[in-house]
């Protein structure tokens, strides 16, 4: 059974996140696509980082959106060695040309680039600047099959700019992930979601993972789980997806993962698991399962996800 691995911010548990060493390392350790978030700055650049605050990557407190790359954002450095600079997506543009142009032998599967469209931005003006530079750099056909837009809310899917790409759904919640799908659908009725790439503690929730398997086979789309790290949890994820009745067909596109190599060790995967690893999983599921309570009840979780953006749990 094939599916894609993604290289979550690039290769994050062993190099600084977003950075072109991490999506080179990615890469390297058998990643066919890499994923990385977008934001513009204060002089309207699209620059890469996960956070609008720099201070956990880089040790020092800005704003992205408040100031400008060149002369300020530009001459920051990770905190983890080594210590790497902020790119521009204009940089990891020209690194997935060099990647693909560079590739040899069968392999012609091109290195692909999921972009995480965060809402903070202005979808209008983000898309305006992305396709300048698609534009700019090789023409809008050249990306065509070599970008994913990852969108977290319906008034982001802009037909104009997005009817040629692939289009997922990003989201933590099976309810979220069908409300997005209809309101495009309602707006648009051309539009075409290609998939929904959903956090991976839904696997734990048994009626809701049926209903989202259900809903995604009668959709015609396919599956993204995120962040997935060891090898028993992508073996759940494999069964979950497999299509019996239609021989060796998986609902699965592909996963997700801080660590493409230990994703893959099974033998790793089954020596890490204890009771510390259990009791981890335990709180993990149970975090999600209140923060899901919370949602689906209207609550302004802004500040909630913020904090557990800090602690790594999203």
């Amino acid at each position: 059974m094939s599916y894609l691995l993604a290289g979550h911010r690039g290769y994050k548990s062993a190099c600084p996140e977003n950075t072109i060493l991490a999506f080179q390392s990615a890469v390297d350790n058998g990643c066919k696509v890499v994923e990385t978030d977008l934001h513009i700055s204060s002089d309207n650049q699209v620059i890469i980082a996960h956070d609008i605050d720099t201070l956990r990557v880089f040790g020092i407190e800005y704003d992205v959106t408040k100031t400008p790359y060149f002369g300020v954002l530009d001459q920051l450095r990770t905190i983890i060695e080594p210590r790497e600079k902020m790119p521009l997506l204009r940089d990891v543009l020209n690194w997935c040309i060099e990647v693909n142009e560079n590739m040899i032998g069968n392999d012609k599967v091109p290195i692909q680039l999921m972009l995480d469209i965060k809402t903070d931005n202005d979808p209008i003006k983000l898309y305006g600047l992305i396709f300048e530079l698609f534009n700019e750099l090789k023409g809008i056909d050249y990306w065509k099959d070599k970008i994913i837009f990852g969108i977290w809310r319906w008034d982001f899917y802009i037909y104009d700019n997005l009817k040629d790409f692939k289009v997922i759904n990003i989201t933590f919640d099976i309810q979220l992930a069908k409300s997005f799908y209809n309101k495009v659908l309602e707006i648009e009725p051309n539009a075409k979601i290609h998939g929904i790439s959903i956090i991976n503690m839904i696997i734990y929730r048994e009626n809701e993972c049926n209903e989202l398997i259900n809903w995604i086979r009668d959709n015609e789309l396919k599956l993204w789980f995120w962040t997935v790290n060891d090898n028993i949890e992508l073996q759940k994820i494999i069964k979950l997806c497999e299509e019996e009745e239609n021989g060796n067909v998986s609902l699965l596109e592909g996963i997700i993962t801080d660590d493409p190599i230990a994703v893959l060790d099974e033998q790793k995967a089954k020596l890490s698991v204890n009771w510390k690893s259990n009791l981890k999983w335990w709180v993990k599921v149970r975090i999600y399962s209140w923060f899901l309570y919370l949602s689906r009840r209207g609550y302004n979780l802004r500040t909630v996800f913020a904090i557990l953006k800090r602690i790594g749990f999203v």
